[in-house]
């Protein structure tokens, strides 16, 4: 698959400070040059395989899991013009996203301790009680009480 690249006059001047984001969305709301991978991505959703992406630091990987977040949030806006623009069933999907950067890494016992809390505000975003006693538990319930909800489960782990 070959893309083609074109100039867009402006660009510079509005992506020069988002360069290095891994947001999805911030790139194509301010209509920075995004290589289309909507194609790739459409094809392993359909596949219904569960992957996992080991990728050497820097290469997409957060970016990708951005993307298949905003997806899932049905935000079709920022799709205009993409591969999967015309292709997807537009719903929003409940989406747990645990940015690692927001987690106190300094021992285990911070780690479990960030994790609950941060799950249990997921939990609230969603209007949903959590009454479990570990990191392990409220991650397991949150996605039981969102599939019964919803009855619809799939995860993106970044």
């Amino acid at each position: 698959m070959m893309t083609k690249l074109r100039y867009m006059p402006g660009i510079m001047s509005v992506c020069k400070h988002v360069v290095m984001t891994q947001s999805f969305e911030k790139l194509r709301s301010r209509n920075c040059l995004y290589v289309d991978k909507t194609e790739v991505i459409y094809r392993m959703i359909m596949g219904g395989r569960i992957y996992f992406l080991s990728r050497p630091h820097r290469f997409g990987k957060s970016l990708l899991v951005s993307t298949l977040e905003v997806l899932f949030k049905g935000k079709k806006d920022l799709f205009k013009g993409l591969y999967i623009y015309d292709k997807w069933e537009w719903e929003e999907y409940p989406v747990i996203t645990i940015d690692w950067t927001e987690i106190n890494h300094s021992t285990p016992e911070e780690i479990e301790k960030d994790l609950v809390l941060y799950l249990k505000n997921i939990a609230k975003n969603y209007r949903i009680a959590l009454k479990a006693k570990s990191a392990v538990g409220y991650f397991r319930d949150l996605i039981v009480a969102l599939h019964k909800k919803n009855r619809q489960r799939r995860s993106h782990i970044d």
